[in-house]
Order: structure tokens, then sequence, then C-alpha cells
């Protein structure tokens, strides 16, 4: 299931045009900042790194292994890591989120990165 959400995800991102919200942060990135009127800069930084499809594909790639390390630390289980990250990929807000760059594709990788740094200093709490 992850290697046919991966092919699905790089099918979608080189073979549609660009989003008309893609294309707003495109713009963003040809004139850097470290703030926009309706956004944090995060997108435009990574899309002016990246490029536009990369952005996506990128954050969207490392948010499934960022989901599969959380479920194998909260379980204990590679297998149900397995089935998280699958679960994950499959997910429309996940699919989306790793074919078009928005500001929700890498807010969704560091709210995980978030998740599982809490996780694992969880004696914190």
């Amino acid at each position: 299931m992850l290697a046919v959400s991966a092919v699905l995800r790089l099918a979608l991102a080189l073979g549609t045009d660009v989003y008309f919200d893609t294309a707003y942060y495109w713009q963003w990135a040809r004139h850097l900042a470290w703030g926009y009127y309706d956004h944090p800069p995060l997108a435009a930084w990574l899309v002016a790194v990246l490029g536009i499809h990369a952005t996506a594909l990128v954050c969207g790639a490392l948010t499934v292994a960022a989901v599969w390390g959380l479920a194998r630390d909260v379980y204990g289980d590679s297998a149900a890591a397995w089935r998280a990250a699958a679960l994950w990929s499959v997910v429309p807000v996940g699919m989306v989120a790793g074919v078009w760059a928005t500001p929700d594709s890498p807010l969704l990788l560091f709210w995980t990165l978030g998740l599982w740094a809490l996780w694992r200093e969880r004696w914190v709490w």
C-alpha cells in the first residue's frame, strides 16, 4: 500500500498542473521574506529551496516516516507502525499534503515530529 500510494503521489505531483495556491507560494518563493500577510514563511522557503513538486513530495514522504516512528514508539511493534504508515499514506489529507506544496505539507510534518518528540519525552509531563 505504501509503494502504491508513493507512486500515485508522484504521478499526481508530476502529472498535474500547478495548483493556484501552490502558484501563490511559488510567487512568494521568488521574493523571500520573514513573513507574509496570511501565512508563515516556511512554505515559500521550502519552495525556493526544493521546488514546487519536491516540497510536497519530500514533506509527504517524511510525514509518513514520522508517523511510522511515532506508531513504533507508541505501540512498541513494527507491524503496527507499518499499518499506521500505510493508513496515513491513503488518508485524503495525507495524500493532498504530499502532492500540493501548501503550508499544510510542512505543518503536518512538523506536527507529527512534535507529537513524536512529546511521546519520547513523556517523562516531562
